[in-house]
């Protein structure tokens, strides 16, 4: 299992993007985001738990992966904002 400590550090990281989630300007992407957050909640949940099936490394690279986006589309956003 992981430290207390890292399971409340992941799940307060969640909880802050989801409730970050503008769901009457994001739409379908809103909702998509908040599901796959969920998912990774859930992952995180399980892996402390140790349930079988746990798939806390999906759940790690899907979150990765939304950071790479966000880490391309940032520059692109600071200079249409500027």
């Amino acid at each position: 299992g992981f430290p207390q400590d890292h399971v409340n550090k992941s799940l307060r990281a969640i909880y802050l993007l989801q409730s970050s989630l503008d769901f009457e300007q994001g739409g379908d992407i809103a909702i998509s985001l908040f599901e796959l957050y969920e998912y990774c909640r859930q992952q995180v949940l399980q892996a402390f738990r140790r349930e079988a099936g746990a798939q806390i490394s999906d759940a790690a690279d899907a979150i990765s992966g939304i950071l790479d986006a966000w880490t391309e589309i940032g520059p692109q956003v600071e200079r249409q904002a500027g």
